[in-house]
């Protein structure tokens, strides 16, 4: 409910809006390390979310996997969708206390991303066999960013998947954002430990 005036706000033609059944927490306490490599967590086109949890809506529970897929896939298919964006929230959380100084997130400019240069892959752990991600091969005009200090409230928006409907494939650019954790050098030895969620 908290999320749900910024997301319309962001997206005020979306019609359908859905949230996911959980939440990633990154740092003391949780179960998940910080992700300190470039990545984008979804691939490129609709094929790609065959195998994701984000094809795990609401209500499909006991249902298989590609039986999801294709029910989202009709979806896409109908005539009233034009087209379909997962994005991620991301913010710093209790138990810490002051702003994010150690391992802050930074976020890579989509359009100085060239769309040769990412590298489908493969990550395990979350989906039965595996969910489909995306790397990225370094290239000089990348641009990179990072939002200094961020606090509990502070969040951070950005694109995981896009898919417009008649935009033809493949893609010349990229519209989603990849990101990283990384280890800030200016932080000081004592920094508290980063702990958030998206």
């Amino acid at each position: 409910k908290e999320i749900d005036p910024l997301v319309r706000d962001l997206l005020p033609s979306a019609v359908d809006v859905e949230y996911p059944r959980f939440v990633l927490r990154r740092g003391p306490g949780g179960p998940n390390n910080y992700a300190l490599s470039v990545h984008q967590d979804y691939g490129l086109y609709r094929e790609d979310m065959a195998n994701t949890v984000i094809s795990a809506k609401e209500g499909s529970e006991g249902l298989g996997q590609k039986e999801r897929y294709s029910r989202w896939l009709d979806r896409m298919a109908s005539g009233d969708a034009s087209g379909y964006t997962v994005l991620n929230l991301w913010r710093p959380v209790p138990p810490m206390e002051g702003p994010v100084s150690k391992v802050p997130l930074a976020v890579c400019d989509p359009d100085s991303v060239r769309v040769q240069d990412t590298v489908p892959q493969n990550l395990f752990g979350y989906v039965p066999g595996g969910q489909h991600t995306m790397g990225l091969k370094f290239h000089p005009d990348q641009r990179w960013y990072f939002y200094p200090q961020m606090t509990k409230d502070e969040v951070l928006v950005h694109r995981q998947f896009h898919w417009q409907k008649g935009i033809p494939e493949p893609y010349d650019r990229i519209q989603t954002v990849f990101h990283t954790a990384f280890e800030h050098p200016g932080a000081p030895p004592n920094a508290e430990k980063r702990t958030s969620s998206e």
